[in-house]
This record gives structure tokens, C-alpha cells and sequence, in this order.
């Protein structure tokens, strides 16, 4: 299907209301909910590929429930996947790592698993998660959103540190938008992982647009500094890295963001594109806040050892920071 005809079905789909799925470039089906909000979207933030991600779905008129139900992110068919052990769990060092990166995207849901599964063997006593995320489909109203309603899954709520949400909503370019995280997977496709692995922590959730100017990127890496300096906080930066590309384009454009990462480069991550990764502001503010960290790979993959063409991929890097 070419880019019109995509064009012309998603149109089509929101104005009816009826929601419908199609097959995006890279093979996975993608659902793209129309304007009535109650749309199931059981692969919204998963099975699909992030081509559709830019869109702006729905109103931003306050949640429908009292929690954020993240189960919708699920994708039952990757469970198996989620099993298989990385290389890197066998061989990585233990040290008390202090934030990490880990994609959204579910398709690698082995990263997703092992990246929680090393994590709580050498974190255990990790009782608070920062997760930044993309503003996926550019709902938020400001540099920065979050919210204070808990995600459930698998019956469960996770709860959010209302202090620590508090504390962030003094800077006068974050809002609390509690219905933009309803369709957020830079969040939601990652909890459930998170929860299984720290069934007991709290969240302080945030969405960041890339849009955000440096004054800001250095106020809410000022405010992540003190978050950390509390203890037992740990920052997830919830990040895709190349998108859109061909496979070999995809990895050498990994490899420039691999060596950004070992040498903290915070400025090529402030400047980044989707041709490098879709989170590169908060990788920035990361590193800003941790200022001398030492990075640590875990895994890394591509969308097309999953599923789809390599003529159209994302890529992943999942690691830590000391």
C-alpha cells in the first residue's frame, strides 16, 4: 500500500468513527481507532510500526476510568518471545545502575522481558520508576506532560508517587494531561513488564515533546537529579532508535547513536531525529542529570528479525547508566 492510500484509509477511518485495521509498509497490521474514544486498540502500541505513530488520536478530554488499563498494549503472541534469555544477561556486570533505556516497542518484547529481568537482579531494591516518553501522537499541550491515575494491569494497579508527580508539575511547561496517556505506548506497552518485575513501585510518568527547548530539557533534568538523589529511583528513557529506514542504513545509524552513547553525547541526542531515535531529548536530559555515568549495552535488535521488510525497519538498543 502506498503512502496516499494509507493517507486515504486512516482518514477514512478516524472521520467514520468505525476504526479499522490495515497492513503498514513493514507487514504488521496496524489499527487505527476512529473518533469514538471506546475503540478497542489491542495492538495500538505493539503489533503496530511506529509509521502511524505521529497522529493525533482522539479528544484530550479527561480519562473515561479511574486507572489507565495498560493490559491493551499486550500482545499474547509474543509471550514465548518474551522468554528467550539476551546474551547479554549472561555476561553483563551487576552495578548500581541508576536509569536505562528500553524500547516501547513491543514486537521486541525479548528486550522488554530481559532488560526487567537483569534490572531486578542487580536493582532489587528499586521501590520508585521515572519513565520518560515520547509524545507518540502529539497530544500533549505543553514540553511536558504527566498524570497521577494508576495503571492497571493483569488486575493490578500500579499507583503513582503523587509527591514526586507534584514536585515536576512546579515547572510552569508541565501540565497534568491524565487522557494523552490513555493512547501513550512509550509507557503503557512497558508497565506491564515493569509490574511483573516490581509488582510493589511507584510511577512518576512523563511525556516529552520533541519540541521542548533547552531551557526546559535542563529544568526537568535538574528535577530528575533531585528525584534521584532521594534513592532507590530509577529512570527509565523509553526509546525506539532508527525508524523508517533499510536495514543497513538502520545499523550504521545505530552505530553513530552506540558511540553517541559511550561517549555522552548529549548534544547528538538534543539534536536527534526519528532517522536516529524517537526519544533523544530524554536521553539527553538523562545524561544532563546523571552527568558522569558510565553506559552499559544489554541487547540490541531490528523490527525485521521479528516480523516485516528490511527495506522498512526500527531499531532497538536497550542498556544501562552507572
Amino acid at each position: 500500500m502506498t503512502q496516499g492510500r494509507i493517507a486515504i484509509v486512516i482518514a477514512a477511518c478516524i472521520l467514520t468513527g468505525a476504526g479499522c485495521w490495515y497492513s503498514n509498509p513493514t507487514g504488521i497490521p496496524v489499527f487505527i481507532p476512529g473518533e469514538d474514544r471506546r475503540m478497542p486498540v489491542e495492538a495500538e502500541g505493539s503489533l503496530r510500526s511506529d509509521f502511524s505513530a505521529s497522529l493525533r488520536f482522539g479528544r484530550n478530554d479527561g480519562p473515561r476510568e479511574a486507572f489507565i488499563d495498560v493490559d491493551r498494549f499486550a500482545v499474547p503472541e509474543l509471550g514465548k518471545q518474551a522468554t528467550r534469555r539476551l546474551p547479554g544477561e549472561e555476561t553483563i556486570a551487576c552495578a548500581p545502575f541508576r536509569a536505562g533505556i528500553v524500547n516501547h516497542h513491543a514486537l521486541a518484547s525479548d528486550l522488554l522481558a530481559g532488560f526487567f529481568r537483569t534490572l531486578n537482579r542487580c536493582r532489587p531494591d528499586i521501590e520508585r520508576f521515572v519513565i520518560l516518553s515520547p509524545d507518540h501522537n502529539l497530544a500533549a499541550s505543553t514540553a511536558a506532560a504527566t498524570h497521577r491515575l494508576p495503571y492497571r494491569t493483569v488486575g493490578r494497579d500500579l499507583v503513582m508517587d503523587a509527591e514526586g508527580v507534584s514536585r515536576l508539575l512546579e515547572l510552569p511547561f508541565v501540565r497534568e494531561q491524565s487522557a494523552l496517556f490513555e493512547r501513550e505506548h512509550g509507557i503503557g506497552a512497558i508497565v506491564p513488564f515493569l509490574a511483573d518485575a516490581y509488582p510493589d513501585a511507584k510511577l512518576v510518568p512523563v511525556v516529552i515533546r520533541s519540541s521542548v527547548i533547552e531551557t526546559e530539557r535542563r529544568a526537568i533534568a535538574s528535577w530528575l537529579a533531585s528525584e534521584l538523589a532521594a534513592g532507590r529511583t530509577f529512570v527509565i528513557v523509553s526509546a525506539d532508535m532508527s525508524h523508517y529506514l533499510d536495514e543497513r542504513s538502520a545499523m550504521s545509524n545505530d552505530r553513530r547513536t552506540k558511540a553517541a552513547l559511550e561517549t555522552r553525547d548529549a548534544l547528538f541526542f538534543a539534536r536527534a531525529n526519528d532517522d536516529l531515535t524517537d526519544n533523544g531529548k530524554s536521553i539527553a536530559i538523562v545524561m544532563e542529570a546523571l552527568e558522569e555515568a558510565k553506559w552499559t549495552l544489554l541487547g540490541e535488535s531490528i523490527s525485521n528479525a521479528y516480523s516485516g521488510s528490511p527495506l522498512f525497519t526500527t531499531t532497538y538498543l536497550v542498556g544501562f547508566w552507572e
